[in-house]
């Protein structure tokens, strides 16, 4: 069992607009996401991940097996693939370009000392970082 598991609150962000920016996100959608705080909850079991993200602007659900990709919809609307892998105590994932397979973005969640869950997402060279904490 991971010790990602559980349901997580939005704590802080650095870096985040720029981030989105990277990503060709348009201005709307980042005002949107500057001011939301979403939640994320984690359940694993053995290879089997479920990662669901619950905003008041949009919630959406990843399904799936460690180091088996597919094709889903990023929070902005895109297909894109995916795929999550573990290394070590933290959860990569990489999402590439539905046609081109380019590599778009890459994201990195584990547990810090401190019992936070902290995130590090790279798109074109710019990386943000989030932090959640453990909702009671």
């Amino acid at each position: 069992m991971s010790e990602l598991n559980g349901t997580w609150v939005l704590e802080s962000k650095e870096n985040f607009e720029e981030f989105l920016k990277a990503l060709g996100v348009g201005i709307i959608l980042r005002k949107i996401a500057k001011n939301i705080t979403p939640t994320l909850i984690i359940k694993s079991e053995g290879n089997k991940w479920s990662i669901k993200l619950r905003s008041s602007f949009k919630s959406l659900e990843y399904n799936f097996n460690l180091e088996e990709e597919f094709d889903d919809e990023t929070i902005d609307g895109k297909k894109a693939k995916f795929l999550f892998k573990l290394e070590g105590n933290k959860l990569i994932t990489e999402q590439r370009d539905f046609k081109s397979r380019e590599l778009i973005t890459t994201v990195e969640k584990y547990v810090d000392k401190n019992g936070y869950m902290i995130e590090h997402l790279c798109a074109k060279n710019v990386v943000a970082k989030r932090t959640f904490k453990r909702a009671s």
